[in-house]
């Protein structure tokens, strides 16, 4: 029975994020399993000792099962490579079975009739995680039973060596089944159809036939009885003290102090990104691809919060001097050899550095990022990263054929792109400070960053994914997600901090998701103003001291237990309080980073409209990478044309409550005055204008009300009515002017409401489709218009005319 219950909680513990409510069903077999041992020798008879006898058993289980567990994570994400012994040992098994193969740089090479296959000995490919929770419950399971110290090192290396052993078996299975299907799909199909070997739950299950395979000989030896253990009692400090140092030792590592907030300006370089400029501000006369793919939105976004400096030549120390972060995006340029020296002094110092590494790879820009940031502990890999679509759902089945010449235009892609792009990170439940007024984040196919020292902090990761190296013969560098045997897959790091003597480092993946077509999408904003307050403070030097010493007293002071008491029991008890140790730390430190997180207060007067919607809208696709629904109701050019008006477009996600505190923020600072702004289209959009009511606002603040043409006047009057915006007769009577198709201002009691009827005609399908259109004098005065209602809404005087 000691097998079968190493088994199912080495399944449950690999497949909890996979299948959770497998995973819960797997561990309750497990502890069937350990109860039935008990109940056969009669302990049935005092149950609250057998009761507690099991839950000692699972909770220290658990805790060591899930610490490796963990651990294995971080080294899968960390190490994407195969490992060269594992893959010269795979070549070796399959020559043994008649195929020709060799292996290199952890790669197993092979020549089939579907032509020459990499495949990859890595840690994910190979599911290593299953064999080393395996083997950590082995060990448990004999400490829990008293096997002595020395005689469980020696049954757990045999336990490892088969475990071993049947790790690259199932390896070499795996290439050889994956041929077979290769040559039954035939060999002139444009993607092979290995999706179903990616899945991380086919991946852990793919092992089971193998570890029955050795659980015979495996069961012997967990179950083989031992002779008593002599050791000298344990003294009472170490039972009551132990547990309580551990956690001493693992806050120190854990903690992340505020740190020393510093005076100065932001730095932003421009002169090593050529092709994505932010001098240019993003106004209404620029037009074309060009004007959206930059970061003029970003230095008008921190102008508001910090004083900013545009660096427009190579980096000097002039340009430096006074400065608090710098930021380094999409450099195109590579660094000299005084650049590198400066900016690492510079940020030695003290100071903060934001770097935001390209998804391509496009024009070097990761390469002349890891020149950089070699010694803060991260690197960028020169890949993007797709989404894993349900292998299942695709497998076999033919990609969808372009569409016909002539055909009109359709953002709508098949159910295999939307899911290769489909990716969102989800705020943790402890969220760090890199999260604060945030409950998700929509990515555009990142590069991924590779942790380099294990004091480089992984603060997004993005799971069930698929890395693909950049290729360059497609107009947007983007390689296709086609699945391949030597591609990574898994958990990878898309943002990343470090510390570098006093200063700070964040690292970021996805240049795309700043760019003024995209930077108004929840979260964007958040992010940024996250970490350059993050980077705005700088540490002494007694916190890293701290940690660095933590780490080696707590090894120290396990070693040294283990050595001395070598007891079984006390191994068990020792591992456990470490496990425990370990999270109760990690929990409160990222409690307490979560509860001290802020936005940096705003320094300059700036204007918001922020549209209220629900993230599951699919005609504003928050969470989607594209939209499916026709564009004559989708507004995402109108939202993003405002910020040409020189105002900040966002969203107040109504049913994410986290959302929205950036907006709260900038109403109480009194520096910014937010509009609150709803796109009705239809008659079933009516009842979110009392969601939009609900919203806290000073009653001074501006409200932009949008009906499509379907809405009628009598249903959109008594809606508001309804909502509490507006109330009177005259304010009904004038939002009702507004139909057909026009458009009229009502104030009341202070507030301005801008009645917008027939609201269809600033639909993407009139204003162009795209953020890259370049418009004919009929769009230009669409937008005119457009631009017009933003800056009626805010009272300004409009631009003079052209």
């Amino acid at each position: 029975m000691s097998f079968l219950s190493v088994l199912t909680k080495t399944l449950a513990l690999a497949l909890v994020g996979i299948y959770p409510k497998s995973a819960v069903a797997l561990w309750l077999a497990g502890l069937a399993a350990d109860a039935f041992p008990l109940v056969r020798a009669g302990e049935t008879a005092r149950p609250e000792k057998m009761l507690l006898r099991l839950g000692v058993l699972q909770g220290a289980s658990l805790a060591v099962g899930w610490m490796v567990a963990a651990g294995c994570g971080y080294a899968a994400m960390c190490w994407k490579d195969g490992v060269p012994l594992f893959a010269a040992a795979v070549a070796f098994l399959l020559d043994c079975c008649g195929m020709a193969a060799g292996s290199r740089d952890g790669l197993v090479l092979l020549t089939t009739m579907a032509g020459p296959q990499e495949f990859a000995a890595s840690f994910d490919r190979m599911a290593l995680v299953v064999p080393l929770v395996f083997l950590t419950f082995s060990m448990v399971r004999m400490w829990w039973s008293g096997v002595p110290v020395l005689e469980s090192v020696r049954r757990g290396g045999i336990v490892a060596a088969l475990l071993l052993a049947a790790s690259l078996v199932r390896m070499t299975a795996l290439v050889l089944v994956a041929n077979v299907v290769f040559e039954f799909a035939g060999y002139e199909t444009e993607e092979l159809p290995y999706a179903p070997f990616m899945d991380a739950g086919f991946g852990v299950l793919y092992h089971l036939p193998f570890l029955l395979v050795i659980g015979v000989l495996v069961a012997r030896l967990l179950d083989r009885p031992a002779s008593p253990a002599a050791a000298p009692p344990v003294p009472a400090w170490l039972r009551w003290g132990l547990a309580p140092a551990l956690f001493l030792l693992a806050l120190a590592i854990f903690w992340q102090p505020v740190g020393e907030a510093k005076r100065g300006k932001v730095v932003i370089n421009t002169w090593h990104a050529q092709w994505s400029r932010c001098d240019r501000p993003y106004d209404r006369e620029w037009y074309g691809a060009d004007s959206g793919y930059n970061y003029a939105c970003v230095k008008r976004l921190f102008e508001s919060f910090y004083p900013v400096q545009l660096a427009t030549g190579r980096l000097t120390a002039r340009d430096l001097d006074g400065a608090s972060s710098l930021v380094i995006y999409d450099p195109d340029r590579r660094f000299n050899a005084d650049e590198i020296k400066l900016v690492r002094d510079f940020v030695r110092e003290g100071g903060g550095l934001l770097v935001v590494g390209d998804h391509t790879n496009v024009f070097g820009s990761a390469s002349h990022l890891n020149e950089l940031c070699e010694p803060f502990g991260f690197q960028y890999r020169d890949d993007v990263l797709f989404d894993l679509a349900s292998p299942w759902k695709t497998f076999g089945k033919p990609r969808p054929a372009p569409a016909a010449p002539g055909a009109p235009p359709k953002d709508v892609r098949s159910e295999f792109q939307d899911e290769d792009f489909h990716q969102v990170l989800d705020a943790p439940w402890l969220a760090p400070a890199a999260w604060h007024g945030m409950d998700f984040f929509k990515l555009r196919g990142p590069t991924s960053i590779r942790p380099t020292s294990i004091w480089t902090r992984p603060v997004y990761q993005v799971g069930h994914s698929k890395s693909v190296r950049a290729i360059y013969s497609v107009n947007n560098f983007y390689p296709p997600p086609h699945d391949d045997p030597k591609m990574g897959s898994g958990d990878f790091c898309v943002a990343a901090t470090a510390k570098y003597g006093r200063g700070r480092v964040a690292a970021w993946a996805d240049s795309t998701v700043f760019s003024n077509f995209e930077i108004f999408y929840p979260g964007k904003y958040e992010f940024l103003l996250n970490t350059m307050n993050w980077l705005g403070h700088r540490d002494s030097a007694l916190p890293e001291l701290g940690r660095r010493m933590g780490l080696l007293a707590l090894c120290a002071g396990m070693i040294g237990v283990m050595a001395w008491f070598r007891r079984p029991g006390v191994w068990l008890a020792a591992s456990s309080a470490l496990a425990v140790a370990l999270g109760a730390a990690w929990g409160v430190s990222r409690f307490a980073e979560s509860r001290n997180a802020e936005f940096p207060q705003p320094i300059a007067p700036s204007e918001w409209v922020v549209f209220a919607a629900d993230s599951k809208d699919k005609a504003h696709h928050l969470r989607g990478f594209i939209s499916e629904e026709p564009y004559d109701i989708r507004y995402e050019v109108f939202i993003q044309w405002v910020l040409r008006t020189g105002a900040m477009s966002g969203f107040h996600v109504l049913d994410a409550p986290r959302a929205n505190a950036l907006y709260q923020d900038l109403r109480a600072s009194g520096k910014a005055r937010v509009a609150r702004a709803l796109i009705v289209r239809n008659a079933g959009d009516l009842p979110q204008l009392d969601q939009l009511a609900a919203i806290p606002a000073d009653s001074g603040d501006p409200v932009l009300l949008m009906f499509g043409s379907t809405v009628s006047a009598e249903d959109a009057v008594a809606a508001v009515k309804r909502s509490g915006l507006l109330g009177t007769d005259s304010a009904a009577a004038g939002i009702a002017s507004a139909w057909p198709r026009g458009e009229t201002l009502v104030e009341e009691g202070g507030r301005r409401v801008l009645v917008v009827a027939g609201a269809d005609r600033f639909s993407d399908q009139a204003m162009g489709i795209s953020e890259k259109v370049i418009p004919d004098a009929g769009q230009r005065a669409l937008f005119d218009q457009a631009f017009g209602l933003i800056d009626r809404l805010f009272g300004r005087t409009p631009p003079a005319p052209r």
